[in-house]
């Protein structure tokens, strides 16, 4: 559906070519060719985030003409950005099945673009000229080609849609010119109420509804296994709502709707196999995994111990005791086996060690980084110490915060194959944890408290490619930790906060990525150097990389772990999902100038590490 706006097309290419090249960032699911600059982005959670409230990227504040253009849509706003497809490349087909779509659409308004280059949704087929805006029906399947030799550039924006968004698009509306007014009042609407956390029952009421009849709707589909799938979806609806009226939706009824959760899709595997919807074709299976995966978004509360209402067993049972664990429910200490925690500076390729090492049959999870395990215990995050720093002590791990830690941990805990950590015999197994958090490298004396059997693994990356990578991470705004720093005045602090941040105040990017690795690394080989070697294991990224078969077993058998040969094989060395540009050994010199004045101190760290641990550190 196009938009009746004409617009100043040169205007937006000016304010496009405005930007450098390190202001573009990769895509969010690696698609080849494509980048994008934020111009719309989360508080709390960053450039990739879709969680509100939502903020005017530096970017935006800038191009004035955008946000006039934004503006004219009289509309809220959601996540924005630039999307640019390289020459060649191609958005491959797919479906935008996340929650977050469920009540938004997304506008683009071309810029940079030529006739070949073609958008295509289900069975529809256009160009979308320069100038030009359209939305489109992004639960249907589409996908996009450039075929020809330049950088394609939309601006595109996320929004619910007002009533006066929705009447732009009436039949016979008069166009409207957009003029560029320096004048224009374009303070856009954000979105800024976050999400409740949890879904209400009337929200699985209606997703539970729209299920159902689109599965209902497919003619490929068995009557019979509908009806079977249609009973276990109502299941969900009845029990969810049960929980909400007797627990309410807050952080300490989180786990019940989480074992509800668990619960239907262990039952959706046996009935849900195969059926399609109507809508777009996609596995019913699939697609209502994917949503109830963000229906609880809440801290999560300790692992709950389930124990019988009354009468038959529901499909969720909620324990009468008082105490929420019950008085059976296993005690943490006792299951955490040998723990491995990898410790790295950021951007040092920590997560794809850890995403090489998670696929491990014997080693669970807990699906991506513990940020948010550690800080929501009160008295953790820095905000609730005067903002001083991620750093933690032995101190700081009494043994109530050692307790929640743990349970916080279970919670959340998941084998190779993504499935959560079973209990056998109303207790948990012992288990191999594997953790990697980047903050946690400020954090070990706590750690190695709380867990006394815990081992180490220290990543080191040369410091020319670590502090480079952490300037453009910083520039990205992927990864804002502390948006809301008191007293700092550079860009939103990013990445772990380290002790005296306060001296860094005001000084170049450069200078404040350096010390910030610096300081991050220092702390390490002090902390490590306080337990036994036979707890320790050092190794660099670049010897990783570049002999990964040996370094991988190296790892395994430091870590008690059987060499499995699908791990440990040359094959599949994919970038990791925090991936902001490819690796290149040669990339850091696009900061050379930045970083000249502060060489010093990376050699001192450099030389330091190799002293200790004797690694082959290759400047390059």
């Amino acid at each position: 559906m196009k938009f009746p706006f004409i617009l100043d097309v040169e205007r937006l290419q000016a304010e496009v070519a405005a930007f450098s090249e390190d202001d573009w960032i990769g895509h969010l699911q690696g698609f080849e060719g494509n980048s994008a600059l934020p111009l719309v982005h989360s508080v709390d959670f960053g450039a990739d985030a879709f969680v509100p409230p939502f903020q005017m990227s530096h970017a935006l504040r800038q191009s004035p003409y955008m946000r006039q253009v934004i503006n004219s849509f009289e509309t809220i706003i959601g996540r924005s950005r630039l999307m640019r497809l390289a020459p060649g490349a191609k958005v491959p087909p797919h479906v935008d099945i996340r929650y977050y779509w469920r009540n938004r659409t997304r506008v683009h308004i071309p810029i940079i673009t030529q006739e070949d280059i073609i958008f295509t949704c289900r069975d529809q087929t256009v160009h979308m000229a320069a100038g030009e805006a359209w939305t489109f029906d992004n639960w249907q399947n589409h996908h996009v080609n450039n075929p020809t030799d330049i950088h394609r550039v939309h601006l595109v924006f996320d929004t619910c849609g007002t009533a006066s968004f929705w009447r732009l698009l009436e039949p016979d509306t008069p166009q409207i010119t957009i003029n560029w007014d320096p004048s224009a009042d374009a303070n856009l609407i954000l979105e800024t109420t976050p999400p409740d956390g949890i879904f209400s029952a009337s929200e699985i009421e209606n997703i539970c509804r729209d299920m159902i009849q689109d599965v209902e709707a497919f003619e490929g589909n068995a009557p019979q296994r509908t009806q079977a799938l249609a009973e276990v979806i109502d299941e969900l609806r009845y029990e969810w709502r049960t929980i909400e009226l007797v627990k309410g939706r807050n952080a300490q009824s989180a786990p019940y709707y989480s074992n509800l959760i668990s619960q239907f899709l262990q039952r959706l595997k046996l009935v849900g196999s195969g059926l399609k919807l109507a809508s777009n074709g996609k596995l019913a299976s699939l697609v209502l995994s994917r949503i109830l995966s963000e229906a609880v978004t809440l801290d999560q509360a300790p692992a709950i111990r389930p124990s019988t209402v009354g009468g038959s067993p529901p499909a969720v049972q909620v324990p009468t005791s008082a105490d929420p664990n019950g008085s059976n429910s296993p005690k943490p200490s006792t299951v955490f086996d040998r723990p491995i925690f990898i410790i790295a500076a950021p951007r040092s390729g920590s997560t794809w060690f850890f995403e090489t090492l998670s696929p491990h049959p014997e080693v669970c999870t807990i699906g991506g980084e513990g940020h948010q395990h550690i800080e929501k215990i009160p008295g953790l995050a820095p905000q609730h110490r005067q903002f001083d720093s991620n750093r933690l002590s032995t101190e700081d791990a009494t043994p109530d915060v050692s307790h929640a830690l743990k349970n916080n941990y279970l919670h959340s805990l998941r084998d190779a194959s993504g499935n959560r950590y079973k209990q056998q015999n109303n207790s948990l197994s012992a288990f191999r944890f594997l953790e990697k958090t980047p903050k946690n490298a400020l954090r070990i004396p706590f750690l190695k408290k709380i867990f006394p059997d815990a081992r180490f693994i220290f990543l080191y990356r040369d410091g020319r490619q670590n502090v480079s990578s952490m300037m453009d991470a910083w520039k990205s705004g992927r990864f804002v930790t502390y948006p809301r720093l008191p007293g700092w005045t550079n860009l939103p602090w990013s990445l772990a906060l380290v002790p005296n941040w306060q001296n860094l105040i005001g000084l170049p990017l450069a200078a404040v990525a350096v010390e910030q690795w610096a300081r991050i690394n220092l702390m390490v080989i002090q902390d490590l150097a306080e337990m036994p070697a036979s707890d320790v294991l050092a190794l660099s990224y670049e010897d990783l990389r570049s002999n990964r078969r040996s370094m991988l077993e190296k790892s395994l058998r430091f870590a008690d772990l059987p060499v499995i040969a699908d791990i440990i094989d040359d094959e599949g060395q994919r970038l990791s999902k925090y991936t902001v540009t490819p690796p290149n050994p040669d990339k850091w010199k696009r900061h050379e100038t930045s970083l000249s004045p502060y060489m010093s101190r990376i050699d001192e760290v450099d030389n330091e590490i190799r002293r200790r641990y004797s690694l082959e550190i290759e400047h390059a």
